[in-house]
């Protein structure tokens, strides 16, 4: 007796039947689409599976566009609200690239929405992580005005950073693209480039959990690059960003903590298909549906509820099986 057609099709449909956890789609929803999650429920599925306080920010503000028609704005991820974390330009700008503190024309700025302080995390105090956040802006000005295009950037790879970049050096990389200024929103979203040490020498940033705030603005993680605009042309924008707090030796706990969960395989999984493949600009919506549908088709035999369809394979070909 051999498998007939609709077992041997039951059989191949395995990868087919691959679904991310529940943890793990929060967490690619925070890598590709911060902007439709509900705070509260992102974590890093990894092994560092710490009890956390998970919450998202939202800072607002105005990007405008100095005397040489560029204008920019950069983000580093930082849990705090009384540290720079964001530099923007204003109408004083009269530079062509993208600066590493304020100076003349670029303001520093915290994320005021942050409910924690530099100075509650320390060894007796409170841990962090940057689970995800994006970035996005879009015209304000006279429609007479518009002009321009705005280069959404970020850290693509380990060592490094945004400091001096120009829009040529911006559009020298590949994911890189060209967005025509419009009322529409351009976005960016964060991509961790490495599970380990950051390229500033501190373990945070999707790695464990650090006591340290911010290691210095260094031009941020993600940005918005925008040239060849009318001078004092303005833009608003909006951050989104999704953190973990943890309790550093459990003297004290942040208000709010609620389980995290490991998910290796899911983990595993997203990275596969975001590092390196993640394009910016795009909408955040058709970047998830997107992301999904590779993950489902292209997820190995090992991962995360991969079980389920194994067994349903094995119910279908259980007669064949005990005949052999």
């Amino acid at each position: 007796m051999s498998p007939t057609n609709r077992q041997l099709a039951s059989a191949s449909r395995r990868v087919e039947e691959f679904r991310l956890s529940p943890c793990s789609q929060s967490y690619l929803k925070a890598l590709v689409n911060p902007f439709d999650l509900a705070g509260g429920v992102a974590c890093i599925p990894d092994l560092l599976d710490l009890p956390s306080f998970k919450f998202l920010s939202v800072t607002r503000g105005t990007l405008v566009i100095g005397t040489a028609s560029v204008g920019w704005i950069t983000v580093r991820g930082n849990p705090t609200n009384d540290q720079t974390s964001i530099l923007v330009t204003d109408a004083a700008f009269t530079l062509n690239s993208i600066q590493v503190t304020p100076t003349v024309g670029v303001s520093g700025q915290g994320q005021t929405q942050n409910p924690f302080t530099a100075s509650q995390f320390s060894d007796a105090g409170f841990l962090w992580r940057l689970v995800g956040m994006g970035l996005r802006a879009r015209y304000l000005g006279t429609e007479l005005n518009r002009s321009g295009r705005v280069i959404p950037v970020r850290t693509s790879s380990l060592g490094s950073n945004l400091v001096n970049m120009v829009a040529a050096s911006c559009l020298s990389r590949p994911e890189i693209p060209s967005v025509a200024v419009t009322r529409n929103w351009t976005t960016v979203t964060y991509l961790p480039v490495t599970n380990g040490i950051d390229r500033d020498g501190y373990n945070y940033e999707n790695a464990a959990f650090s006591i340290v705030p911010n290691p210095g603005v260094n031009a941020g993680d993600i940005g918005l690059f925008v040239d060849g605009c009318v001078p004092g042309s303005s833009f608003e924008w909006e951050l989104y960003a999704h953190y973990e707090v943890a309790s550093a030796r459990g003297s004290v706990s942040p208000p709010g903590v609620t389980a995290s969960h490991s998910d290796m395989p899911g983990l595993s999984a997203i990275r596969d298909v975001l590092e390196g493949n993640l394009p910016a600009g795009e909408s955040p919506g058709v970047d998830y549906n997107y992301y999904m549908k590779l993950i489902r088709m292209y997820a190995p035999e090992d991962m995360s509820s991969i079980v389920s369809g194994l067994v349903k394979t094995g119910k279908a070909l259980g007669p064949y099986l005990l005949t052999q």
